[in-house]
Order: C-alpha cells, then sequence, then structure tokens
C-alpha cells in the first residue's frame, strides 16, 4: 500500500524536481534510534536509521529501496537526510559510536562529502564515532574506492550493510580491498540463530603458510559454554561459490 501510495503520488509524475522531492519527505521522513548493547546491557552503539512516518504507522525505508535507485534519487535522498540530521542537533551530546546508512554512489557526489565536512566542523569527534554503512545497491567499487580511502585517513569506519538482504557488490571481498571495509554485516534471516557459529570474519589463511598472502573466511564456534578451538576455515572462493 505504502509502495503504491509513493508510486501515485511520487514516482509517476516524472516531472517532479528535486525541490517537490525534498518537500514531500520532510513530512513524511523521521528518525528511529536502534540501540546495540553489550553484554553488560550497555548502550555500546547507536544506529541511526530514516523510517517513513504515515498515519501514526513507521516503516523501513527498505520498502522503496529499488525505487529510489530505480528513478536515481538515491543520492538526493542521502542529501536531504544528512541535511535533515545536520539541522537536528541530536548528535550534540553524543559520545558513542553511530552509523549512518548511505548509498554507496553517494560517496561520490560532493554535496555528500560537503555535508560530511560540515558535520566534521561542527562535531570534534564525529569521524571517530561514526560508521558509514553502505547499502545494499548495485554500484562500481572502483568509483568509490579512493573516497572511502580518504575518510578513513580522517578515522571513519565503513560496513557493508545487510549483505545477501537484495544486492551487493563483492569487489571489495574479490579484490582483496578489505583495508577499507571494516565491518561486514550479514542478513540476520540468513544466520542460523541456534548454531554454534557464533561469529564469522575474513583473515589470512593458516593453510597458507608461511607466505599467508591468501584469505580465508574464518568461523567462530562457541560450544558448551566456551569458545571452541576448532573453528572452521574455508577458502574465500568457495565460501562465494556457495552463495551464488
Amino acid at each position: 500500500e505504502l509502495i503504491e501510495y509513493f508510486k501515485i503520488n511520487f514516482w509517476e509524475n516524472k516531472a517532479i524536481s528535486n525541490w517537490d522531492f525534498m518537500i514531500i519527505f520532510d513530512f513524511c521522513i523521521d528518525f528511529y534510534y536502534q540501540n546495540i548493547f553489550d553484554e553488560n546491557k550497555n548502550i555500546k552503539k547507536i544506529e541511526i536509521l530514516s523510517r517513513i512516518v504515515k498515519n501514526s504507522d513507521n516503516f523501513s525505508i527498505d520498502l522503496f529501496f529499488k525505487e529510489l535507485v530505480l528513478n536515481k534519487k538515491e543520492t538526493l535522498f542521502d542529501i536531504f537526510i544528512l541535511e535533515k540530521l545536520f539541522q537536528s542537533n541530536i548528535l550534540q551530546n553524543t559520545w558513542v559510536p553511530f552509523s549512518i546508512n548511505l548509498f554507496a554512489n553517494s560517496l561520490n557526489d560532493k554535496k555528500i562529502l560537503e555535508i560530511l565536512n560540515n558535520f566534521e566542523e561542527k562535531y570534534p569527534n564525529f569521524t571517530k564515532l561514526c560508521c558509514i554503512e553502505i547499502l545494499e545497491t548495485e554500484y562500481n567499487y572502483l568509483e568509490i574506492k579512493e573516497n572511502i580511502s580518504i575518510l578513513k585517513q580522517k578515522w571513519y569506519t565503513f560496513a557493508l550493510d545487510d549483505v545477501f538482504s537484495w544486492y551487493h557488490s563483492l569487489d571489495f571481498i574479490k579484490n582483496n580491498e578489505l583495508s577499507l571495509i571494516d565491518i561486514i554485516k550479514i542478513d540476520g534471516k540468513y544466520a542460523a540463530i541456534n548454531s554454534d557459529a557464533k561469529s564469522i570474519s575474513i583473515g589470512l589463511a593458516s593453510y597458507d603458510k608461511p607466505k599467508y598472502s591468501e584469505l580465508a573466511v574464518k568461523v567462530f564456534r562457541f560450544v558448551k559454554g566456551k569458545w571452541s578451538r576448532q573453528g572452521e576455515e574455508l577458502p574465500i572462493h568457495r565460501n562465494l561459490d556457495l552463495t551464488i
């Protein structure tokens, strides 16, 4: 119903201006703060998420990700979200690490980089606390690689958000560019909740001694109340084969 509402009132109106776009979303977009707790129930991170608000209900923006991308409005949407976040002053007293979501192509946009710079000037610790989560859309990683490198020099961290939930470029992994990505977040519906495999990482393959030039997927297991030494290791290309 919500997608149809936007199709009728927005997407199918090809003459709509960028200014009208901003006005429409200003009335229906708000922020939702999702707290991530540690084992002692202390807040260790805050995820700042955008939500569609309609008739006192709120919905995930995921509902029309594809519409944003197909209509090439994703960067304009990110500009709107960042500017609204900047004007809200909600980060003024934040000393806990937080994350914001951006479409990959937005990282190659001058206006986006300008807004991030405004945040840096307003909040001295912004870059050290901020994790930019790249949303699951198709993109050419070579076009954003340089800007990610520049931002990481300022202490930003980067994550791939909800990998496998829709579409994610695996070029960062295939080209061994993992120094640019700090966190790979697997969509929850693909995680086995009752499994003893509690975390997955990517690191240097132990089977490649003494060169240590190959990457491998490493699975960490928690069995009978303690971490198991019998962790699994899989060549990274085999793991990619399993996901195709």
